[in-house]
């Protein structure tokens, strides 16, 4: 028979490349994810082993109820001004939401006593602590339990343009808030993230920001980002052996020069002050008394333990420097917040003097209840000067 390759040999020389760079596809396809499994499957454990330390009896049922809440079909519901909110009234043994799908028990209208309402991301939602050991549970016992309830209306991934909607939301609803607290500054930076990746240049992202993009932000920022659950797929996208040279090669780290860190902290910056002072504005006519909180998180702590440090440097060799956007990000808005007189104080100190000795941080922002404990005096002498 005929073996048309041997009359034609240029024909089968490229059969024979196209075959090896099959081959070379195939392998890095099981490299990369099978290395994306076992990265999911560390952090999936490291984060079962995390609540555990905590006093959380069935972990998997507390990340089964997370990822009911916030990534399954019926969990995150549509919302036209606030990206999304959370199945209402949902009653689980770690994680029930209000009426409204926030982590509450009560709904905050009901309440007698003024309102004391905190917003934020997921670490104000509290994400990776029992419900007893969120943030506006550990700041009740600094309170007047007589005259006020603390009530959180934290959403994870919020920045401060969804937290801005909410706050418009929840006092048409609620109107006996008096005092409204706000924890900021993770987000901000990680929407700016998204859209850097995104290539996403439009104007109008000037104004309100980024929306939500979850895939971004776990390219972005790290394996570990949301707490471990497996969420996140850092596995890479065809051509396979492409994605795998950019990721052994440090190509992507290369991106970082091509990024105007001053120019990009100095949207991130005005984004959150405007929003700031639209809620201050907004605040005056609705007789509430904002205040605002700059956010801790692991390139803020002062002094690093080792496992501490690890976590900073599996974030380094991304396509932005994340610790540098961070830096550079919150320097302006300290600066920023003081030139207009807003009630903004820098908490993001928070976390300094935490026991060295424990493992406090499951990621770059989340921490446990002795951090949240931390966080939560920070906030507490805040309020000494605020709450009446």
């Amino acid at each position: 028979m005929e073996n048309r390759f041997e009359k034609n040999k240029l024909l089968g020389r490229i059969a024979l490349g196209l075959i090896a760079l099959a081959i070379i596809e195939a392998l890095a396809f099981g490299v990369i994810k099978g290395q994306s499994y076992i990265q999911k499957y560390k952090s999936y454990k490291s984060t079962i082993e995390f609540l555990k330390q905590q006093g959380v009896e069935e972990p998997g049922v507390f990340l089964d109820e997370v990822v009911e809440l916030f990534y399954s079909k019926g969990g995150p519901r549509f919302h036209p001004y606030r990206w999304f909110y959370l199945k209402p009234s949902h009653v689980g043994k770690y994680h029930s939401t209000d009426k409204y799908g926030f982590r509450n028990k009560i709904d905050a209208e009901n309440s007698e006593k003024a309102v004391i309402a905190f917003y934020g991301g997921s670490t104000m939602y509290s994400t990776v602590t029992m419900e007893k050991d969120s943030l506006p549970r550990l700041i009740a016992p600094y309170l007047d339990a007589n005259k006020i309830r603390p009530v959180n209306f934290g959403m994870g991934w919020y920045d401060s343009s969804a937290e801005m909607m909410t706050f418009i939301e929840t006092t048409r609803v609620n109107k006996n808030i008096k005092y409204a607290v706000f924890l900021d500054g993770v987000n901000d930076v990680a929407r700016y993230i998204e859209r850097l990746q995104s290539g996403n240049d439009e104007p109008i992202y000037d104004i309100w920001g980024f929306p939500l993009k979850t895939q971004g932000l776990c390219l972005g920022l790290s394996h570990t980002y949301k707490a471990g659950w497996g969420m996140c797929d850092d596995g890479g996208s065809f051509p396979y052996s492409w994605s795998m040279l950019q990721k052994y090669a440090g190509i992507t780290k290369k991106e970082n020069d091509k990024i105007n860190y001053d120019e990009a902290a100095g949207t991130i910056a005005s984004i959150y002050i405007n929003n700031m002072e639209t809620v201050r504005h907004l605040a005056v006519q609705a007789g509430v008394k904002p205040i605002f909180l700059l956010q801790p998180q692991i390139f803020s702590k002062k002094k690093r333990t080792p496992a501490e440090e690890n976590i900073r440097m599996a974030m380094l060799n991304k396509e932005v420097d994340v610790e540098r956007l961070y830096k550079e990000s919150y320097s302006k808005i300290i600066s920023l917040a003081n030139e207009r007189k807003l009630p903004f104080y820098d908490v993001s100190g928070a976390f300094d003097d935490l026991d060295e000795n424990g493992i406090h941080f499951n990621d770059f922002c989340h921490v446990d209840a002795v951090g949240n404990k931390a966080l939560a005096k920070a906030i507490a002498d805040v309020l000494r000067h605020e709450v009446e």
